[in-house]
């Protein structure tokens, strides 16, 4: 079975994929090269469901010296963006979730 590398796009952790889980992943993404574009791995997305950001589920799990920029929308088309009621809302959130209702 060939072995696929991927980096969460939150935490930039390595995970290595093959066989059914890897099929799973084309599956619900489309290619391979959609899975590495838009892949986050278990526990940032644990936290992502639970309403943290992006930055909140860095420090959490302590990701030092990563800060590549995800784009809202493709956390609220992956199902992972949830409102923290708590939270308020920066004006890029705002614009985003105006444009995709």
């Amino acid at each position: 079975m060939p072995k696929f590398t991927v980096n969460c796009i939150v935490t930039n952790r390595e995970k290595s994929l093959t066989g059914t889980t890897l099929q799973r992943r084309i599956n619900k993404f489309g290619s391979e090269e959609m899975v590495q574009k838009y892949y986050v791995d278990k526990d940032a997305a644990k936290l992502l469901k639970k309403g943290f950001t992006v930055e909140e589920v860095r420090e959490k799990l302590n990701i030092k010296g990563f800060n590549k920029k995800v784009d809202i929308e493709v956390l609220y088309k992956l199902k992972l963006y949830k409102k923290n009621k708590k939270r308020v809302l920066t004006p890029e959130e705002l614009e985003t979730k105006k444009v995709l209702s």
